[in-house]
């Protein structure tokens, strides 16, 4: 097993665990990182589980389960027996689904669990009578054995018909193949049944290795005449009949049983399969309904929003000659103090020849209704508890452990919060730009974990695919840097703010090298807490907020776009102008141009905001 060196790198925050396939290409290649994978090994353990799965539902009297709850409990099965024969704790390498996450038993969206109704079928197909012809006395057996003396024939085992007699093909044991349907296998199976117990009355007398009769042996051969040999073989004696002839086995009962058990199944198959297309059709449909919805109002609000572009531009435009001709006046001015007419202003005007601040081919960053998108899967694996824990200790963190701090490193979130939009974007863009930008340090990982809700927590620690030495202090240290920016943007979250973490973390990295100064650990503590303790006391209200200013995001956007767009000369003071231009929410204005001014230039942008900033405080005291 890799201990001693790096294990790869893999991510399973797409992985679906209601799915067989994302589900299992995970356990293979989580188990492979740990060196315990051998396909051969986990096929033969699998059908082991399989078969103890069988063995409690049967006690239980469960007659079918669906083929989702089936597979999901054979590989859960599967996980926990190769940690079992690994030796290693459950607890560091638990089971990543949650018990929600558990399709129901009932669940027959993909039919009957097809292993259990095949494991059932061969159970059935063994005739009660065997048991009872089992219990006959060893003289009556050994009765029988000196009746037919010399090589005996063995019974077949699988689908062949023995040639022994009716009471040993009793014995026989029916195998279905389950890559073919059990309809098929149902008429099959049961002519076949039929045709047995014809040929076995039939075949009752007893026949040698070869087919013929057998001959009695040399010393109980007499001769019948004087012309006759002794050697001559001799016409078999008439059977005595019996004092209480015993009529021929009925084995039609059982084969009436076994032809029932396998229509029964038969029909539930059918009839699975039936409500699975038709569910999955339903399902479809739903799912293509939602997601014109969806299509059609995010058009919608990119139409609202060039709309809004263009009328704001109105204003830029307005706004630029208005800058142009006091530019104009203070360079005419100046030339007149210096001597010189006033038609030689130009002289006297310093040229600011940088380009826009946004790209002239950037789209305006339209986002999805507030809400609209679920998350209903977990993030990349945690970090191993029992690490956190012991760093956590080590950096005498515990007294932090209060409100929405629920464990160490980890941070509760609001039911109400957007994750999708916030954190994961699309098919997890968003979420993936952390480590691919390299935004936090590469032995650290940002996670989530999952509740009734949706996600319900943030978690930070080290990476559980990088080999974790305990003794590293740079690598605490490197967590909990990690896990304060995360929480000083939760704390932000709390309070309906709306810049993503992937910005935030960005924006928080471009800071770092200017040299800019943060809150302390403590204070963000506080803000976590005062935050968390708003939305205990009122949940909807903190809900609207949030909800409220999303919106008035998606106004301030394209506006915001508009003003980008012009040279730093123009966009600062104009940029300035639309921040104090409602005369409300100056803050929330000021935190929206700022972090969209970040994405292009962080530098200039965290300079601007800082002097506005100080002139907005200034005006209000």
């Amino acid at each position: 097993m890799a201990t001693h060196q790096e294990l790869p790198v893999f991510d399973h925050s797409a992985a679906d665990f209601n799915k067989v396939g994302p589900r299992r290409a995970f356990m293979e290649r989580y188990f492979q990182a740990l060196s315990l994978w051998d396909t051969d090994k986990v096929q033969e353990l699998r059908v082991r589980c399989m078969e103890g799965i069988c063995t409690k539902l049967r006690a239980k009297r469960v007659k079918r389960v669906g083929q989702p709850f089936f597979e999901h409990l054979a590989d859960k099965k599967v996980w926990y027996n190769i940690l079992s024969l690994a030796n290693l704790p459950f607890e560091d390498h638990p089971w990543p689904s949650s018990k929600e996450a558990m399709p129901p038993q009932n669940d027959l969206s993909e039919g009957v669990a097809w292993f259990y109704q095949d494991w059932r079928l061969r159970k059935q197909s063994r005739p009660e009578s065997v048991g009872e012809s089992s219990k006959a006395p060893k003289s009556e057996a050994s009765a029988k054995d000196k009746d037919t003396p010399g090589p005996q024939t063995q019974p077949a085992v699988v689908a062949e018909t023995s040639q022994n007699s009716p009471a040993v093909a009793k014995d026989t044991v029916v195998k279905y193949d389950p890559s073919i349907p059990f309809a098929l296998q149902a008429k099959q199976r049961a002519a076949a049944a039929g045709t047995a117990h014809q040929s076995s009355v039939a075949s009752a007398a007893p026949k040698s290795v070869l087919g013929q009769q057998t001959q009695r042996p040399l010393g109980g051969q007499q001769a019948y005449g004087i012309g006759s040999s002794i050697w001559a073989p001799k016409p078999p004696a008439e059977p005595k009949p019996s004092a209480n002839p015993k009529p021929p086995a009925d084995h039609s009962a059982d084969v009436s049983k076994v032809a029932s058990a396998i229509s029964e199944i038969a029909l539930d198959v059918a009839a699975a399969e039936s409500a699975k297309k038709e569910k999955q059709k339903e399902k479809t449909a739903a799912d293509t309904e939602a997601a014109d919805l969806k299509a059609k109002r995010l058009y919608q609000k990119e139409q609202e929003a060039n709309a809004i572009f263009d009328a704001e531009m109105v204003n830029v435009t307005n706004q630029r000659h208005e800058i142009e001709s006091q530019r104009t006046a203070e360079a005419k001015a100046l030339a007149l103090a210096n001597g010189c007419s006033e038609d030689d202003w130009q002289e006297f005007v310093e040229v600011d020849d940088r380009e826009p601040i946004n790209p002239m081919n950037e789209a305006i960053p339209v986002r999805h209704d507030f809400g609209v998108n679920d998350v209903k899967f977990a993030g990349p694996m945690e970090p191993n508890p029992e690490y956190l824990e012991d760093i956590w200790d080590d950096l005498r963190l515990r007294k932090y452990e209060v409100g929405p701090i629920c464990g160490p490193f980890e941070i509760a979130l609001p039911k109400w919060m957007d994750f999708h939009d916030l954190v994961l974007g699309n098919d997890g863009t968003l979420f993936n730009m952390i480590e691919d930008e390299g935004l936090i340090d590469i032995d650290v990982r940002v996670t989530w974990s999952m509740g009734n809700h949706g996600p319900a927590s943030l978690i930070v620690g080290p990476k559980p695919t990088r080999i974790f030495e305990g003794h590293d202090k740079n690598q605490w240290l490197r967590v909990r840097n990690t896990w304060i920016k995360v929480a000083e943007w939760v704390a932000g979250v709390y309070e309906g703010y709306t810049h993503r973490l992937t910005d935030f973390l960005r924006y928080r990295q471009q800071q770092e090298i200017m040299g800019v100064s943060f809150l302390s650990l403590d204070e963000i503590v506080a803000a976590l807490v005062k935050g968390w303790n708003n939305i205990s006391d009122d949940e909807k209200k903190a809900a609207f907020e949030a909800q409220s200013n999303r919106e008035e995001l998606d106004v301030w956007i394209p506006q915001i776009h508009a003003i980008l767009s012009q040279e730093y000369e123009y966009a600062s003071k104009i940029a300035k102008v639309w921040v104090f231009r409602e005369g409300t929410n100056v803050l929330g204005r000021l935190r929206a141009m700022e972090h969209a001014w970040a994405v292009f230039q962080p530098f200039h942008a965290y300079e601007w905001a800082q002097n506005v900033r100080d002139e907005y405080f200034g005006r209000n005291n």
